[in-house]
């Protein structure tokens, strides 16, 4: 049986895991603020098209506060959409927490301030993650999983609607939208679970199916193709820094995630969780509490 244990304020279960690598990444450090992380671009075109941004095989480097998304409270969950123009984020205020959202023209530019989703925050919202195109953000509402829809992203959202995925006794405190459908962090009795639920042909999700080999981890970000996770977890063995450390995993032949390998760089010996990656793999959002406060930053790879 697993044990619940509260960190930061986050549920985490002490659960048995896949086995670590014995080669962890380099060693932790703290980001300097910057506007936004270098997002490469420019460069020679190639004779197939522009040149990478970054170069996949190489590690992150340190994490860097992202300009204007964060305040003295509380910030959380960022997640992009796909051309990265847009992020969602939630932020603790006034004994609630609120969903924003902000906008940039390029990704060499800074985000606007964030504004906040008045029509979505009538409860306690948190964690939002829309949809690649920005037309639908999924999030959780007091710790239900709620989805609300627009027709242009120059359009405002409509009313929110909850969605039916029963696999959680006392809610769910994260989740992340992919192409196929969701992954979210389950808050049972005894337990915390990463679980998943495919979008059907009818756009409406199937059951939810648990990752078992990433018991007791929080916080899932999936890369574009999916072959590729990050969570959190507390486990202490492969260099762990203290509290949650960020890891990741690749999915094996079988369809389940192995070959665990913590990645130190991006963290600090206080809560570090994933909260989007970019779909080349080049930028990877966390939010971290290594400044004594809940803040979003942002690593990046280099060329």
């Amino acid at each position: 049986m697993c044990g619940l244990l509260a960190v930061h304020g986050i549920w985490l279960a002490a659960c048995g895991s896949v086995q670590a690598p014995d080669d962890p990444d380099g060693a932790a450090a703290d980001g300097p603020v910057a506007p936004v992380p270098d997002a490469g671009g420019g460069g020679d075109d190639g004779p197939t098209g522009p040149a990478a941004r970054c170069d996949p095989s190489k590690p992150f480097g340190a994490p860097v506060l992202v300009d204007r998304l964060n305040t003295s409270g509380p910030d959380e969950g960022a997640h992009l959409t796909a051309d990265e123009l847009t992020v969602f984020l939630s932020r603790y205020e006034q004994d609630k927490t609120n969903l924003y959202m902000a906008t940039r023209p390029s990704i060499e530019e800074p985000f606007d301030a964030p504004v906040a989703i008045t029509v979505l925050n009538t409860g306690k919202e948190r964690w939002p993650a829309p949809s690649a195109d920005g037309l639908a953000v999924y999030f959780l509402r007091d710790g239900v999983p709620h989805v609300a829809s627009r027709h242009s992203t120059a359009e405002p959202f409509g009313p929110a609607s909850a969605m039916s995925i029963s696999a959680s006794t006392f809610g769910y405190q994260d989740l992340y939208s992919t192409s196929t459908g969701l992954y979210l962090t389950a808050v049972s009795f005894q337990r915390v679970d990463i679980i998943r639920v495919e979008r059907l042909p009818s756009g409406d999700f199937g059951p939810p199916d648990t990752v078992e080999e990433l018991a007791g981890g929080v916080a899932p970000v999936l890369s574009g193709d999916q072959q590729l996770i990050y969570w959190s977890t507390t486990r202490t063995d492969g260099g762990s820094l203290g509290g949650l450390d960020v890891w990741e995993a690749q999915r094996a032949p079988s369809g389940t995630f192995a070959n665990p390998k913590n990645v130190t760089v991006v963290n600090s010996s206080r809560a570090d969780q994933p909260t989007w990656v970019s779909p080349d793999g080049c930028v990877l959002y966390l939010q971290s509490e290594r400044s004594g406060n809940a803040d979003i930053y942002a690593a990046t790879r280099p060329r």
